[in-house]
């Protein structure tokens, strides 16, 4: 278990871009001697342990919001789908937000090979009475 100090020192590290020198300052270390304080901090075993632990749970809470993200929009995209009026358009809207937050919209590097892709939808009941106009 860390001292009070020294749990500053983590969370600051973690939390402003991995700045050791800022980070000594914020625990309360002197301005003067915060490079060497962070070096030395940064060695020790209990203090890489911490930093290891609350990049894990930041992590963990930010896998949660993805989940959940990828939930809703898999419940809107169904949702639109199986509407008496299946709303297409909504359908593949929240299908392309899911491939942005799970980072399947970029495009693909030279030397990978673009693999196919099959995406069917199937609608439970036929749609009645459909209209079909042409823009102007």
């Amino acid at each position: 278990m860390l001292s009070a100090k020294l749990e500053v020192f983590v969370t600051s590290f973690c939390s402003n871009g991995f700045n050791g020198s800022k980070a000594a300052i914020s625990a309360g270390y002197s301005k003067n001697t915060a490079r060497q304080s962070a070096s030395r901090l940064l060695t020790s075993d209990d203090i890489k342990a911490r930093i290891g632990e609350f990049m894990n749970s930041v992590n963990e809470s930010a896998l949660c919001t993805v989940n959940g993200l990828l939930t809703e929009l898999e419940a809107a995209r169904t949702a639109a789908l199986s509407s008496d009026n299946p709303q297409c358009s909504a359908a593949v809207t929240a299908t392309m937000a899911k491939a942005k937050l799970t980072g399947l919209d970029q495009t693909a590097s030279s030397d990978i090979e673009p693999q196919p892709l099959s995406i069917s939808f199937s609608i439970k009941e036929p749609i009645k009475d459909m209209v079909i106009t042409r823009g102007k």
